[in-house]
Parts: C-alpha cells; structure tokens; sequence
C-alpha cells in the first residue's frame, strides 16, 4: 500500500509522471502529444493575459489624412475564462496519461 510518505501517487501506486500501467502505447503517445499542445497553447494564452493584465491603455484611436487606426483591448474576463478552458483542458489530458480520475463516483442519499 502506497502513501504519500513513499513518495507514490496515492491512487494509482505509481511514481509520480509515469504513463498509467494499463494505458496502450499508442494511446499514451497520442494522449501525450495532445497534452503538450493544450500546454503550449495556456503558455500563449497566459503571457497574453499578463500583457493584457499589465496594459493601462484600454482602447485608441489614430485619424490621419491617409487612413484611421483603432485598436481595442481585449476584455480580461473573457481571456480569464479561456484560460480556466484550457486549463481544464490540460487537466483532462494529464489525468487520461497518469491513470488519475478514471472513475468518476456519484452518491447520493437515500430517501
């Protein structure tokens, strides 16, 4: 029996990182490559979200005698829910690869 103390994942007895027992090595790879795009992408989604963040200014506008330029920044709540999205997303796919969630339990009471 595995606890915390031996330094094994408590729910599957594994190392911490390694690819779930049962897991296909197709499967795994394919979870895997998935996995380190969503990463990639909450990467790009975060550093936006910081300059978003750090930005004071909240829309402009250039007119010119050639030509207009406006430009409006992006709202921090929507960037906020996209990066819980793709976080959620990540999560999702480290739990397919290291055997975490797999079964889901609803209980309820009797009436």
């Amino acid at each position: 029996m595995s606890s915390l103390a031996d330094g094994l994942d408590p729910n599957t007895g594994n190392q911490p990182g390694i690819i779930m027992n049962s897991l296909p090595s197709n499967v795994a790879n394919r979870y895997i490559a998935i996995l380190a795009e969503w990463k990639a992408k909450y990467e790009i989604v975060s550093a936006t979200y910081d300059k978003i963040a750090a930005s004071t200014l909240d829309e402009y506008q250039l007119t010119s005698g050639d030509g207009m330029t406006r430009a409006k920044r992006r709202s921090l709540k929507e960037m906020g829910e996209q990066l819980s999205a793709i976080e959620s997303r990540v999560r999702y796919y480290e739990m397919k690869v290291y055997g975490r969630g797999v079964m889901t339990m609803r209980l309820r009471r009797k009436s």
